[in-house]
């Protein structure tokens, strides 16, 4: 009986860290969760952006909220730094654990004619 209270014991002590580990996987699972959706919206409104043309983007900075995509809110600004070079940037914002989080992307654009 008592080499199976201790053996009880020893496998309690053991089992007691991972169960934390669980909880901290789980949080790092969510923040990579979020983290990759917010990483494809910003792709899709890159894309967006990409497929207008060179004289159709406009020097602006715009912040939205998606209409089909909740908790996520995303900032456009085009700027040209030097002629017919035009800088796109979009990010995407969102809140984990009451923390607001970013992700962003750049490119520019040119006109080379």
């Amino acid at each position: 009986l008592i080499e199976i209270m201790l053996s009880i014991m020893i496998l309690t002590i053991a089992l007691i860290p991972m169960a934390g580990m669980f909880s901290s996987a789980h949080s790092v699972l969510a923040h990579g969760s979020k983290a990759t959706e917010a990483m494809a919206l910003a792709q899709d409104i890159m894309e967006g952006q990409k497929a207008r043309h060179l004289k159709n983007l406009n020097i602006v900075s715009i912040s939205r909220t998606p209409a089909d995509v909740e908790d996520y809110d995303y900032s456009v600004n085009v700027s040209e730094p030097v002629d017919k070079i035009k800088e796109v940037k979009v990010t995407v914002y969102y809140r984990l654990d009451d923390v607001e989080q970013s992700v962003s992307l750049m490119t520019r654009m040119g006109d080379w004619k």
